[in-house]
């Protein structure tokens, strides 16, 4: 794992060790290492959560390798880290949206104001998620939101008990935004045909973080794409006979857009 964090090398380089001595004994590590500790007192809560959450995965992908956790200090740099069979936490990166060294690495408020401890949990299975079901070559932001929404499904599925907001990383009142518009969004993108766009800037303005979407009032949030996919395999998995993995394993974008049914404010 050590060889994910940037500036350690590969653990087969001769010099692995010694970088790895200057990083433990750096001051700023070992002083974000006691913030680290001071946040995180007693781990074992949040291991109990992801081990419920890999039990549901486990029934839902039987067939699936369940990671191997390994809480670290990333050096600010990235989590989850994720490697065959493990996957590294940085509880660097949940210390608090008003933890300062987060605006002096500059991390955007609207990246840190969810970099807390409430959120790594969802945030790390997450990424496993995206790990084990990487999204396929894209043609289109249809490919894109429905694959966006397969991975939020199976938040679903793996945190049934778990509000939305902590899912999708979004503020109640994101939340909120998109309940109250959602047909204006979707009446919004059929008008300009954006299911179709090709351009992957223009794709991206829907997905990106951000301060909220390009196109919609400021007001909204950012990565509102993602959300409507949500939204589109909600319907579909409601309204067709499937388990996860079949859901996983359907490539075609416009025949689950067909067989969804999702028709918002009906």
């Amino acid at each position: 794992m050590t060889q994910m964090i940037p500036n350690l090398g590969n653990p087969e380089d001769p010099a692995h060790f010694k970088y790895l001595e200057r990083f433990a004994t750096d001051k700023d590590m070992l002083d974000l290492q006691a913030t680290i500790e001071d946040t995180f007192p007693d781990i074992d809560p949040y291991v109990g959560d992801l081990s419920t959450a890999f039990s549901y995965y486990r029934y839902h992908f039987p067939k699936k390798v369940i990671p191997e956790i390994i809480f670290f200090n990333s050096a600010l740099n990235a989590s989850p880290l994720v490697n065959d069979g493990q996957m590294g936490i940085g509880l660097d990166l949940f210390l608090g949206a008003d933890f300062e060294l987060y605006g002096l690495v500059s991390y955007p408020q609207y990246i840190s104001r969810r970099m807390t401890p409430d959120h790594m949990v969802t945030n790390s299975v997450r990424g496993w998620l995206i790990s084990e079901f990487p999204k396929d070559n894209s043609e289109n932001l249809l490919d894109d939101i429905i694959w966006e929404g397969k991975i939020l499904y199976a938040m679903d599925a793996l945190f049934p008990f778990t509000h939305d907001s902590l899912k999708i990383e979004y503020r109640g009142q994101d939340l909120d935004w998109c309940r109250a518009f959602e047909a204006n969004i979707w009446a919004f993108m059929i008008d300009k045909e954006l299911l179709f766009e090709t351009n992957k800037a223009e794709r991206l303005k829907l997905l990106n973080d951000g301060p909220f979407t390009s196109g919609f009032a400021k007001e909204s949030p950012s990565r509102v794409g993602k959300w409507l996919g949500w939204q589109i395999i909600r319907a579909y998995m409601e309204n067709n006979e499937l388990g996860l993995e079949a859901m996983f394993a359907e490539k075609d974008s416009q025949k689950i857009l067909q067989l969804s049914k999702y028709k918002p404010g009906k």
